[in-house]
């Protein structure tokens, strides 16, 4: 995703005025990308702190940081 897609992401879902609403349309979106494989789940890539088991995995790929 190049600068202007992610601009014109980021506006689109600004246009949700209800934040509970903005996050269910991102958890949406971010469940259509797919879940983390079994062996990523791991006590490393968890989440503090949140209510619900979260894992989240980053790399760097072509000098950009990219989470799932």
């Amino acid at each position: 995703m190049n600068s202007v897609e992610q601009q014109q992401l980021i506006e689109d879902y600004l246009l949700i005025e209800n934040p509970q609403e903005r996050f269910g349309a991102l958890v949406s979106r971010a469940t259509r990308l797919g879940s983390l494989k079994e062996e990523e789940k791991v006590d490393q890539n968890l989440v503090p702190g949140c209510v619900s088991q979260v894992w989240l995995v980053g790399a760097l790929e072509a000098g950009r940081c990219r989470f799932r």
